[in-house]
């Protein structure tokens, strides 16, 4: 599920080569996924190991990337204030001259 939410952050940026190459590796494991599941069809425990990875995999990468979106729009939000205070600032000394 790492792949596949790194794919998604991928595409949503325009990221056209990083997507593309995502794709490729999600192909390759998808194909080995399916091949062990249909070899093991009657095994139950390792669908249920499969099924926990990929929601531990999901919520892994989801907060990640939810940190990582925070923290750019954080300092975003920082720049944007110290250069209006900076501004402030040059005014009241360019007006008190």
């Amino acid at each position: 599920m790492v792949i596949i939410s790194a794919w998604t952050n991928a595409v949503t940026e325009t990221k056209v080569l990083a997507s593309g190459a995502i794709t490729v590796v999600n192909v390759l494991i998808w194909y080995f996924v399916l091949n062990t599941v249909i070899n093991n069809i009657a095994d139950w425990t390792l669908i249920l190991q499969y099924t926990i990875g990929c929601a531990l995999g999901t919520m892994a990468t989801t907060a990640y990337f939810s940190s990582k979106k925070k923290r750019k729009f954080s300092s975003i939000f920082k720049n944007f204030f110290r250069k209006r205070a900076s501004k402030k600032y040059e005014q009241r000394v360019t007006s008190s001259v």
